[in-house]
């Protein structure tokens, strides 16, 4: 797997904002769409890392009840980053939102890796800017 530690950095191709809400709504308007975010790790009480695959299947499972074809995942650790492993494991199409380019900067090797793998499987490559200029 290729490293991510600063894969973003000086990159210019982020889809921008309009364009991301214009395709966004394209693809809304075709599949049953799931969004979701939530808690980091450090934010969930008693978590662990070797909690990230419970997670994952409790997130496999809702996005199966709901019928979800795409999902939209934030792009942060924890929820969102297990929520975006459930939708890539029963293989429907992946939105990663990132907030803004270099969030993962201060992240661990581990969670930058699983983030690098999301972004290069995701349907829109390489993600959407869906939000204003971050720090």
């Amino acid at each position: 797997m290729r490293e991510y530690t600063d894969h973003l950095q000086g990159q210019t191709d982020l889809t921008p904002k309009a364009e991301a809400v214009r395709a966004l709504k394209q693809l809304c308007g075709f599949y049953r769409t799931v969004c979701g975010t939530g808690h980091r790790p450090q934010d969930i009480e008693g978590y662990q890392d070797r909690d990230f695959p419970v997670l994952t299947r409790i997130a496999e499972i809702e996005l199966t009840k709901a019928q979800a074809r795409l999902v939209i995942a934030g792009g942060a650790i924890g929820w969102d980053q297990a929520f975006a492993q459930a939708a890539l494991n029963l293989g429907l199409m992946l939105v990663v939102a990132v907030p803004f380019a270099g969030q993962h900067r201060r992240w661990r090797k581990e969670d930058q890796l699983r983030y690098g793998s999301h972004l290069e499987q995701a349907t829109i490559a390489p993600t959407l800017h869906l939000m204003t200029e971050g720090p």
